[in-house]
């Protein structure tokens, strides 16, 4: 997403650096067909990367799944989306794109669940879920939970992140929420 060496140094001596050069990014965050999914353009450039990337990978699961669009219609199928902030509201700050309304519900995580419930018309839960790092595994216990409470038929369940600025995962990196190795340490005692 951005120059790794233009933010790599010594964090003690240099302020705004860090000494973590790797991450799990994903190519293709600005890649979306929003006619496909019946949104405008215009909406869909103001909409954060992360409510784009949910609703491309949902669609990608249901068909991995075997499901067609339209045969889950009106079931009660729960979404759960472990969404973290984003800094895509500050990039079109700097734009100088106006925050209308289209801007607004591009930014709201909340609405990349809602979304999805809205054009497969599904009738269950719908959540966005922000617990840092833990986000997509709460989203799945979320959907268990919901399941063995009979509240829903189906459910899905997942999370998105982009880092879309060095800021975060300087500052990340900075409080030693990130790996120097590039290797997680997710239950390790080296964590």
């Amino acid at each position: 997403r951005w120059d790794w060496e233009a933010v790599y140094g010594d964090p003690l001596s240099e302020p705004g650096k860090t000494n973590v050069k790797y991450g799990g990014f994903i190519d293709g965050v600005d890649e979306f067909d929003p006619l496909f999914f019946g949104i405008s353009p215009r909406e869909a450039e103001t909409m954060d990367p992360q409510q784009r990337l949910l609703m491309s990978h949902v669609w990608k699961a249901l068909e991995d799944a075997g499901y067609a669009a339209g045969s889950l219609a009106g079931s009660r199928t729960a979404i759960f989306a472990g969404m973290g902030g984003s800094e895509y509201s500050v990039i079109l700050s700097k734009a100088g794109v106006e925050m209308d309304g289209y801007a607004m519900t591009g930014m709201v995580p909340s609405v990349g669940p809602n979304r999805l419930s809205y054009l497969f018309n599904f009738h269950g839960p719908s959540e966005p879920i922000e617990t840092a790092c833990s986000s997509s595994l709460v989203a799945i216990h979320r959907a268990l939970q919901i399941l063995n409470e009979g509240e829903c038929e189906l459910a899905i369940a997942g999370g998105v992140n982009t880092l879309l600025t060095p800021d975060n995962f300087v500052g990340f990196s900075n409080a030693g929420m990130l790996s120097e190795d590039g290797r997680c340490k997710t239950f390790s005692e080296a964590a």
